[in-house]
């Protein structure tokens, strides 16, 4: 059985425990899968994103919070229309997810 982890961003002060938990969920198996919202949509101008970008098993953005601080969906190129979500995709996390852990 794959198991899943759904990490809530909430905070810009969490990228370093952020890259050592995808790193360590890597090791073990573990399919990540993250939301950002709030001050946490500050990380996704970070070079260290990029990292969960290509190791996350998904990424959602909450396009309420990422817009209201002015940026644009296209200043990540490798995100897409879908990518950008409400908070209903936290909501589906905390239902779909074996663990669940909020920074």
């Amino acid at each position: 059985m794959n198991k899943k982890l759904g990490i809530c961003v909430s905070s810009k002060n969490s990228l370093q425990h952020l890259v050592g938990l995808t790193k360590a969920a890597i090791t073990k198996g573990i399919h990540t899968d993250f939301f950002f919202t709030g001050d946490g949509v500050y990380l996704t101008q970070t070079q260290e994103f990029a990292f969960l970008l290509q190791n996350a098993g998904r990424i959602g953005i909450c396009e309420y919070s990422y817009v209201s601080m002015g940026y644009k969906k296209e200043d990540i190129p490798s995100l897409h229309d879908k990518d950008f979500v409400t908070q209903m995709r936290n909501a589906w996390l905390l239902e779909h997810c074996d663990r669940y852990l909020i920074f």
